[in-house]
């Protein structure tokens, strides 16, 4: 097997910091220290066009993600202005004053990127965002430059502008610079965190930490989906 490799995201105007693909891998989304988010599409030709392009927050854009297709066209992204945002996919209604980017497709429905609502509580830079698994429902996890990991739930995914903050804990003094959810089905939702040391943290009515590892690089996933009645922590990289 080989591989290629092709620049595409030349539209950015400076570091591009985060790439994400969506669940089927025919649209990615990109955003950079130019303050903006750019979402490609794979068209027929196997070619990737850029089909919306906007400016958001009022730093450095982090980290970018899509959610689960089952609750629609969703993305979240975090920046260095302390917030993190929810943007949604829908029908454009010709308003010059739109917020996302309009698609650039010349045929059909013509789309932009709304935003929903801006996650605000954090008090420093917030590092990273993941989406809970979607059997948890629509979750999301930040973590922050404080070491704090606050757990945030939408209880209807037909009103995106409403999300409850369900817990935040401190997991450091330190900065907490990722955090990964277990896709396990049969544990208590877990998630993990990298500080100077890496926490997992377990849920039974409130979030309590369970085990603290040594000092690794990244967190790339979090208990498999085998039956066992131990969980455990793969994919990790020490230093």
């Amino acid at each position: 097997m080989s591989f290629s490799s092709k620049q595409i995201f030349h539209e950015h105007k400076d570091l591009v910091h985060h790439v994400a693909y969506d669940f089927h891998g025919k649209r990615i989304a990109t955003c950079s220290s130019d303050q903006s988010v750019t979402v490609w599409d794979l068209n027929q030709n196997g070619v990737w066009v850029r089909s919306s392009s906007w400016k958001t927050h009022g730093g450095p854009v982090w980290k970018v993600i899509w959610a689960h297709p089952e609750f629609g066209q969703i993305l979240a992204t975090c920046s260095f202005d302390r917030s993190a945002h929810i943007w949604e996919e829908v029908v454009s209604d010709n308003d010059p004053e739109r917020q996302g980017g309009r698609s650039q497709q010349k045929s059909g429905p013509t789309t932009h990127w709304k935003k929903r609502t801006a996650l605000v509580d954090s008090r420093s830079n917030v590092t990273d965002i993941k989406f809970a698994p979607r059997h948890l429902g629509l979750m999301l996890a930040t973590a922050s430059a404080q070491g704090v990991v606050r757990i945030y739930e939408a209880p209807d995914i037909m009103d995106l502008a409403r999300w409850n903050l369900c817990q935040d804990f401190s997991v450091s003094r330190y900065r907490c610079s990722c955090v990964s959810w277990s896709s396990s089905r049969f544990h208590a939702p877990l998630i993990g965190s990298i500080h100077p040391t890496t926490c997992v943290i377990t849920v039974d009515r409130s979030w309590t930490l369970i085990i603290s590892l040594g000092r690794v690089h990244t967190l790339s996933s979090l208990l498999g989906d085998a039956f066992s009645r131990r969980p455990w922590l793969i994919s990790l990289t020490p230093f």
